[in-house]
C-alpha cells in the first residue's frame, strides 16, 4: 500500500506511451524525464515506444534503449502521429492502472505522474468511473527557456465543449484503466486527432480532471509553433477558416456519429440528449443550444455560424 496526497492506494502500475518520428536530438531529454520520475514506493512505470518510421538518429537511440528493462520499443511504418498513438493504446496490456501519453520533444516535471495519479484517485474514491487527467504546460524555446504558460482551459471543460473543440493536450494526458477499456471497446481507427477523441469519450462516459498546474515543458520550434492574429477579428477569422476546412469538418462529424453509434456506454441522459441533438438535430437546435461550445468568444461565434449555416 502507498499513501499519496492523503489518499491510501493499492500498488499501481503505469504505462507511458510515446510515439516517435525523427525526434533526434530532443527525444533523450524526454525519455530521461520519464524514467527519472519521482515515484512513491509501490508505483512502477513501463515506457512503451512506437517509432513511426523514423530515418534519422532516433533509430540508433531507440535501439540502445532496448537494453533497459523498463522500456519496450517497436518499429513500424509511418502511419501518422494519431494512428501511432491509437496503435499504442490498442496494444498496451489492459492490466495497467494508468496510462500516460507524451510527446517526443517535451520534458516532464519530476512530479508529473504522482500528481496526476493523486488527482485521479481523489476523484474516483469508491467508484470505477472512466477518468482523464490533463493539465497546462510551460511554453519553451528549443533550449527549454520558459516563454509563457499555456491557458487551454479558459472557461472550464465539459462534454458540450468537447463536441467542437479540444481543450485537452495529449502530451499532458493520464487516463485510468476504465477509460482505457472503453476506448478499446469503441475503437480508434477513423479519427484524425487522438487527444480530441480521447477527451470527447472521457467527457461523454466519465469525467475530465483538468489541472491548472503546468506538468511539463513544451518546446516550441518552427515546426510546432502556431501563429494566430491577436485582434478579436483576426482570431475569429482564423478560427472560422481553420474549422471550415473540409477535412476538419468531415472528421468532426465522423467522430460524433461514431460516438453516437456506441451511445449505450453513455449513462448520463443529459449528455446523450446533447449528443443526439449534435448528430440528428436541426441547424437551429444546434446553433441556438444553451451553454458554451468553445473556450473562447471568437471560437464560440465561429462554431455557431457554422452550425447555423449547416456547414457543420
Amino acid at each position: 500500500m502507498l499513501v499519496n496526497r492523503g489518499l491510501i492506494m493499492d500498488e499501481v502500475q503505469i504505462a507511458v506511451l510515446l510515439s516517435t518520428y525523427n525526434g533526434f536530438p530532443y527525444i533523450s531529454d524526454q525519455v530521461d524525464s520519464i524514467l527519472n520520475q519521482i515515484l512513491e514506493d509501490g508505483v512502477s512505470l513501463h515506457l512503451y515506444i512506437r517509432d513511426d518510421g523514423s530515418h534519422d538518429k532516433t533509430l540508433d537511440y531507440l535501439k540502445e534503449l532496448q537494453n533497459d528493462e523498463r522500456v519496450t520499443v517497436s518499429f513500424g511504418k509511418n502511419i501518422g502521429v494519431s494512428a501511432s498513438f491509437f496503435s499504442l493504446l490498442n496494444d498496451t496490456p489492459d492490466y495497467y492502472d494508468y496510462l500516460a501519453l507524451c510527446d517526443q520533444d517535451d520534458v516532464w516535471l519530476q512530479d508529473k505522474l504522482m500528481r496526476a495519479i493523486g488527482e485521479l484517485n481523489r476523484s474516483n474514491l469508491g467508484e470505477k468511473k472512466p477518468l482523464l487527467y490533463c493539465s497546462e504546460y510551460y511554453f519553451c524555446d528549443s533550449n527549454l527557456n520558459v516563454v509563457s504558460k499555456s491557458k487551454l482551459n479558459k472557461s472550464g471543460v465539459s462534454f458540450q465543449k468537447m463536441l467542437y473543440e479540444n481543450a485537452c493536450s495529449g502530451n499532458t494526458m493520464v487516463l485510468n484503466k476504465r477509460l482505457h477499456q472503453i476506448l478499446n471497446q469503441i475503437g480508434y481507427e477513423e479519427y484524425g486527432w487522438h487527444d480530441w477523441w480521447m477527451a470527447l469519450v472521457a467527457s461523454a462516459v466519465g469525467d475530465i480532471i483538468y489541472d491548472d498546474y503546468p506538468s511539463l515543458y513544451y518546446r516550441r520550434t518552427g515546426d510546432n509553433a502556431s501563429a494566430t492574429g491577436t485582434s478579436f477579428i483576426k482570431v475569429m477569422a482564423q478560427r472560422f477558416k481553420t474549422f471550415a476546412k473540409g477535412d476538419g469538418l468531415t472528421f468532426v462529424k465522423k467522430q460524433l456519429w461514431h460516438l453516437y453509434s456506441y451511445k449505450t456506454v453513455i449513462s448520463s441522459p443529459e449528455r446523450l440528449s446533447l449528443l443526439q441533438t449534435s448528430v440528428e438535430g436541426s441547424c437551429w437546435s444546434k446553433a441556438f443550444h444553451s451553454g458554451r461550445y468553445r473556450q473562447s468568444l471568437p471560437g464560440e461565434i465561429a462554431v455557431r455560424l457554422l452550425l447555423l449555416f449547416q456547414i457543420l
